[in-house]
């Protein structure tokens, strides 16, 4: 009796480590990924989220993604962003990014549900990147649209995701 207990003990433990090692491993290609939430979902020009990445391996090759989350009443069919990264041998670059939530007949581009979107844009455009330091690298984000003082309306999350490659590539 006592044997058949240890037994099934030991089955259920088997169980549950598969179970949670499975859990864990659902996004195993993840290096990184956070979101910043924007205040009052009006992106005002002097609100620069920024995310700091820790990169250790230069071998692998990576897909850096910007997520934003936007609401169908957003305005416009596009959004125009500075991106400034800075490397860990305190270097940076700047690039500016035109990134399209609506195609030219107006229909999303996003995943959308109810009155959200939520777009996943490639920040590496040309293709997967090798981080040439390993170290932290910062990503910052500003919107470069003519808004209103008090801020670019409808956007209300902006995120970023660090995976290695051969995740595949998410971003349509």
């Amino acid at each position: 009796m006592l044997k058949n207990r240890s037994r099934s003990k030991f089955a259920l433990f088997l169980l549950t480590a598969a179970v949670v090692f499975g859990l864990a491993s659902c996004d195993g290609d993840r290096v990184y990924e956070s979101y910043t939430d924007i205040p009052g979902a009006a992106w005002r020009e002097d609100f620069k989220p920024e995310f700091e990445v820790e990169i250790a391996d230069t071998a692998r090759a990576y897909n850096v993604i910007l997520n934003i989350r936007n609401h169908k009443d957003y305005p416009y069919r596009n959004l125009w962003l500075l991106l400034e990264t800075g490397y860990p041998d305190g270097n940076t670059s700047l690039d500016t990014m035109d990134l399209y939530f609506n195609d030219e007949l107006g229909r999303e581009l996003g995943k959308c549900s109810g009155g959200s979107c939520e777009n996943a844009f490639l920040v590496n455009r040309k293709g997967p990147v090798k981080f040439p330091y390993s170290g932290k690298y910062s990503f910052r984000f500003s919107q470069l649209m003519r808004a209103p003082e008090e801020g670019l309306q409808h956007i209300s999350n902006v995120g970023l995701r660090v995976e290695y490659t051969n995740a595949g590539n998410p971003v349509k």
